[in-house]
Parts: structure tokens; sequence; C-alpha cells
């Protein structure tokens, strides 16, 4: 498929889902992975569940790759509900205990807000 039909067939579908508003905040669609390592390489567990605020910019996620963050050393082996800024590519666990560990339980995003500044997840840790 060439690059114009792509992105032909990429404002069809959002003018049939967002009506004609849409096309003009679309210039080139893009593809990026969320769920990678700091190092850029796959992550090493699932990841599901996406959330995207009305914008686009923030999307909270469940996943239960263990190498997600560079500081957090997650061997609960459980589920954790993760928030990522898609314009700085700033990343963070959001299902943390007081001190920032990881949750003792799994953790499943349900909504973010617009600005990125809430996250609603619903959690049966224990130790939040």
């Amino acid at each position: 498929m060439s690059r114009s039909t792509s992105r032909l067939l990429t404002a069809a579908l959002l003018t049939l889902a967002f009506g004609t508003a849409a096309l003009s905040a679309v210039s080139e669609p893009r593809l990026r992975l969320l769920s990678d390592t700091s190092g850029g390489d796959t992550a090493n567990g699932r990841t599901e569940l996406l959330y995207a605020s009305r914008n686009g910019r923030y999307v909270a996620f469940q996943s239960t790759a263990a190498d997600l963050l560079p500081d957090v050393e997650d061997l609960a082996d459980m589920p954790d509900v993760f928030l990522v800024d898609t314009e700085t590519g700033q990343r963070w666990l959001v299902s943390t205990t007081p001190d920032g560990s990881p949750a003792n339980g799994r953790s499943t995003p349900q909504g973010v807000s617009d600005d990125g500044r809430f996250v609603v997840f619903f959690s049966e840790a224990s130790d939040l």
C-alpha cells in the first residue's frame, strides 16, 4: 500500500469516527511503541488495556513488564499501571505504594484525565 493510499484511508477512518474536524489535526499518521524499555528494546512482559486522554497526549496502560522503568525493580509479576506522555516520552509507574514501590497486586487502568494529572485504576493490591 502506498503512503498516499494509507493517508487517504486514515483520513477516511477519522472522518467516519470523528467528523471532518479530525482531518485538520492529522498531517502525518504515526505509530509509536509506548511500552518499550528506556533503551528502546521490547519490554519483557505483556502490555494491554490502553486508555488515552482526549487529545491523545497521555496514555495509561497495564503491563506485566518489569523493565519499563530503569530505577524500579518489580518482582511481583503482577500487572501494573503506567502513564506515558507521548510528547516528551516520559513514563511513570502509577500503581505504587506510598514509598514508590510497585503494588503487590494486580492493577488495571480505567481512565486518564486530559492533562495527565489523574489516572483512575482498580487494584487488588493490599499495600496501596
